[in-house]
């Protein structure tokens, strides 16, 4: 994804914090890692709210979904009980296969979750860039 217009946004606040920390004498931090994930899963979230309601996302969830079930499925029961060497292989493979789809279905809703509120790193952003264009 293109997160060029947020690296903007961050540009934008990293000046306005070393002018501000310039005037006041006092050290103000960068814009940190974690308003940076915070700011990117934001934008995550507001593209997939774009696409989460048309048929074709709810086609390719389920296709995901059942791809992840049937793979599962085929590892734990395509096994020959008595292989005690491939059940450990087949169990890893659907273990981690497990961990994908978990991990997939929390992500996207830790972004749509992210995209209702506004990031303060992007209030702080557009604050600046108003204050900015003021000025000038």
């Amino acid at each position: 994804m293109d997160y060029s217009d947020i690296e903007q946004a961050f540009e934008v606040v990293n000046n306005a914090r070393a002018k501000e920390a310039e005037a006041s004498g006092f050290p103000i931090p960068t814009v940190t890692d974690d308003e940076k994930l915070e700011a990117r899963r934001w934008a995550d979230g507001n593209e997939l709210k774009l696409v989460i309601d048309t048929p074709g996302f709810e086609i390719l969830f389920n296709k995901l979904e059942k791809y992840a079930t049937e793979y599962i499925q085929d590892l734990v029961a395509g096994t020959d009980p008595s292989d005690t060497v491939k059940i450990l292989q087949r169990h890893a493979l659907a273990h981690a296969a497990q961990a994908i789809r978990e991990r997939l279905i929390a992500d996207v809703r830790a972004d749509l979750l992210a995209a209702e509120n506004s990031p303060e790193i992007i209030k702080q952003g557009i604050r600046a860039a108003r204050q900015s264009a003021t000025r000038s």
